[in-house]
């Protein structure tokens, strides 16, 4: 008994009391259902957003990264090319007939210093064009001396050329110390960047 009310033993009071506590709790969790799959939707969302970030700034820093390592091996073969080719300048830059040997290695030298002017422009912009990817100090001694070294042996390689291709005449102006120094300092730059590709 409720009240002044009986309980009821008919059946078809109770599937009517049934029906309205099915509905209404249906109803219930129905908006309950809805409230967590938006919030859920809202949370995935956002956290699919921040690992596009940190994905996109990973490959943002891989792009800049291998720009900078594809030139070592270039530089290698750059300097290994240049001091054979130079070798076979010094052989005959005295004698007054010269072999088809002389001609090529003169003409390869002038041909491919400007990839040490590319080079050179590559490193100096590269504060400018990726140290907002990186958290390694561009203004740092360390990388300013690259820089300078760079500098150092590219005026050094331009050098060269010219003189060889105006007056045929070997002038050396740089130490092959500064040449093997610029490139100690640029792996030391490469391996700086890559300990950041987590």
């Amino acid at each position: 008994m409720l009240g002044d009310q009986n309980i009821s033993y008919d059946l078809n009071d109770w599937a009517d009391f049934g029906s309205y506590i099915g509905g209404t709790t249906n109803t219930l969790i129905s908006i309950l259902s809805l409230i967590t799959l938006a919030y859920l939707t809202y949370i995935v969302g956002k956290q699919s957003s921040i690992e596009n970030k940190n994905v996109n700034l990973l490959m943002r820093k891989l792009d800049a990264f291998d720009a900078l390592a594809a030139y070592m091996p270039r530089f290698n073969v750059f300097a290994h090319e240049f001091s054979r080719n130079s070798r076979i300048l010094a052989k005959e830059i005295d004698s007054s007939i010269k072999s088809a040997e002389y001609f090529n290695a003169k003409s390869n030298i002038i041909k491919n210093v400007s990839f040490m002017f590319e080079l050179n422009y590559f490193l100096y912009s590269y504060k400018t064009r990726y140290s907002h990817l990186f958290s390694y100090d561009f203004d740092s001694k360390e990388h300013l001396d690259l820089i300078g070294v760079s500098e150092k042996v590219n005026q050094y390689f331009n050098d060269f050329a010219c003189n060889i291709e105006i007056d045929g005449q070997i002038k050396s102006g740089v130490n092959l110390n500064e040449i093997e120094e610029f490139a100690l300092r640029l792996k030391k730059l490469i391996i700086s960047l890559k300990s950041e590709l987590k």
